[in-house]
């Protein structure tokens, strides 16, 4: 299907028929964002005490079980680190960890270990970049450029 050629009116009043029907699309989009959002909060909050009851209760049996194969290991491990019981099993493993201590980011620079401390992953700040003269981007093999970017705003208080 061939387009027509249309005036810069025509055009302009298309265009603007395009913008009134995205205002719609966008309000209704939020509406029903908004009737979803209430009505997970509404089942949230109906299951929310018994989802938490039955956290709260496991987390303790949890604690209460740790506590008595430490208390009674001998007993319910005998001489290994596992037993194997009608519903499941229970283990204590020895572990050697590094004792985590206050001022070691420090102690790790002084020793010349800064590999050992996690930075952010390294990334071009692009804000910073454009910010610099055209000389300094040709040094780096890079130039400014002019680029068409299509926009939209919408008239009114109510822009969805």
């Amino acid at each position: 299907m061939k387009r027509t050629k249309l005036s810069a009116d025509g055009a302009r009043m298309e265009a603007d028929l395009l913008l009134a029907d995205i205002r719609i699309g966008k309000r209704r989009l939020a509406e029903l964002h908004a009737d979803a959002a209430g009505e997970v909060r509404q089942i949230e909050a109906r299951y929310a005490p018994d989802i938490a009851l039955a956290a709260n209760h496991i987390a303790e049996r949890e604690k209460a079980l740790e506590r008595l194969v430490k208390r009674h290991r001998a007993e319910i491990l005998g001489d290994g680190d596992r037993a194997d019981l009608p519903r499941g099993s229970v283990m204590i493993k020895a572990e050697l960890r590094v004792n985590r201590i206050k001022g070691m980011i420090e102690r790790l620079r002084s020793a010349g270990l800064a590999a050992a401390i996690r930075v952010i992953k390294e990334a071009v700040d692009w804000d910073a970049v454009e910010k610099f003269d055209d000389a300094t981007l040709a040094a780096l093999g890079t130039e400014r450029k002019t680029v068409d970017r299509f926009q939209y705003e919408l008239k009114g208080a109510d822009n969805g």
